[in-house]
């Protein structure tokens, strides 16, 4: 409507392309985000009245979309650790909550502010919280898992509650500023990027990245459907552990260290089952290479058990682990005695 309206648009065979894009030059203020929000709800519908034979065809099916990277009107960061925390332990009680909520689960301010204690399931096996359709961006029913340290709030919080709804949501930003102020957090840092309440959820996305996530358990606990969201325009890239992640790697060039881990055979998942690391000394894994001989069924299945040797293996079925040489057992089990 907005767009027709400008235009002068009265019918289906009114719309075309140049029209769109003055359009669009008039409004150029605007994020081209938003621009493009406007160009695909507009062609959505032209392709729904395309389907019912309104028309024959989109008239805006060529026109592209604007580019938005590098032109983003609002770039956001996520908060570090330190910032969240001390965020969290400056802010008055109630606001604490919140921001303590909205990095921890990742919930909009808005839905945030509807979510009542029938929402909230504290004392299940999986503590968590229910969005419902109506109130959810995507109009979808949801349930959010709770961390062990909002648990712990939340349940202090409804011993003393008296109202039905459970977050008090400030409702003017400039408290929020204020608590970031009050906890030496700049609004802005040197990029010109912006810690705004939003970030908070930017900052939930960042923190499971950085914690091992994998992409598709990061996109549910977003609520997100396009991975991209996810791993791009949520995700700080700068508080990524990338530096370690490469450490990590192994080295090509120089050759390996002896290695202080043994290889243990077969017959140790055998005697004992589901022990999958074990702690022994030299001398207690000669002593278990004896009794690992006498069940031996060839010669070549005997080997010696301090070895630095991967790839060696036993043929039976039993499972296989690692020894460290130089610690002492702690285990009950008659092998060991």
């Amino acid at each position: 409507r907005i767009v027709s309206q400008h235009q002068g648009w009265k019918t289906l065979n009114e719309i075309e392309p140049k029209g769109f894009l003055l359009w669009k030059s008039a409004n150029s203020s605007k994020a081209p985000k938003t621009l493009n929000e406007y160009l695909n709800a507009f062609k959505t519908f032209l392709n729904w009245t395309v389907k019912i034979k309104a028309i024959s065809s989109n008239p805006l099916s060529e026109v592209e979309t604007a580019k938005t990277k590098g032109k983003e009107t609002r770039l956001r960061r996520a908060l570090t650790q330190d910032e969240l925390m001390r965020l969290v332990n400056t802010a008055p009680e109630e606001r604490a909550l919140v921001y303590l909520a909205a990095s921890y689960t990742g919930i909009r301010r808005s839905e945030l502010a509807e979510i009542t204690w029938s929402d909230v399931h504290l004392d299940c096996e999986f503590p968590h919280i229910k969005i419902n359709a109506s109130i959810s961006k995507n109009s979808k029913d949801d349930t959010v898992p709770l961390h062990h340290d909002l648990v712990a709030r939340l349940k202090a919080k409804k011993l003393t509650s008296t109202g039905s709804h459970v977050f008090e949501v400030p409702s003017r930003m400039h408290l929020y500023k204020k608590d970031l102020k009050a906890a030496d957090i700049p609004y802005k840092d040197e990029k010109g990027r912006q810690a705004d309440f939003h970030a908070l959820r930017h900052t939930f996305a960042t923190m499971l990245h950085a914690n091992g996530a994998n992409q598709a358990v990061a996109m549910k606990a977003m609520r997100h459907s396009d991975p991209k969201l996810t791993a791009v325009t949520y995700n700080d890239s700068d508080l990524l552990p990338v530096a370690n992640a490469v450490s990590q790697l192994p080295s090509v060039i120089s050759k390996p260290k002896k290695s202080s881990w043994t290889y243990v055979g077969t017959h140790i998942g055998t005697h004992v089952l589901g022990l999958e690391r074990l702690l022994v000394s030299r001398d207690d894994s000669q002593d278990l290479r004896k009794n690992l001989d006498k069940d031996a069924d060839s010669e070549a299945e005997s080997r010696d058990l301090t070895q630095n040797d991967s790839s060696s293996h036993f043929s039976g079925n039993g499972s296989c682990g690692w020894i460290r040489t130089n610690d002492l057992v702690v285990n009950s089990h008659p092998l060991y005695r």
